[in-house]
């Protein structure tokens, strides 16, 4: 089963190293303790919950959509 796991966790680097990237940002720099560390989380959180397998088709709602995009920007406005 970890095996299976660590398997799937090599085809979705993009998600792995996407992790990194916003672990980075969290802590505010970039420097070989924050990379590694991303690195662990990472790779802890993709073996430790691994994401069901799903379609490749994309449902778009251009309605809900623009719902959510509007509603994202007024919370921004309000907030600053």
């Amino acid at each position: 089963m970890i095996r299976r796991r660590l398997s799937d966790l090599r085809r979705s680097w993009v998600w792995v190293l996407t992790a990194v990237v916003l672990w980075c940002m969290l802590w505010g720099g970039v420097d070989l303790k924050n990379v590694l560390g991303g690195i662990a989380v990472a790779v802890l959180v993709f073996v430790l919950f691994p994401m069901p397998p799903t379609g490749h088709e994309l449902t778009l709602r251009p309605v809900r959509f623009t719902l959510f995009v509007l509603r994202f920007l007024f919370d921004v406005v309000v907030s600053a």
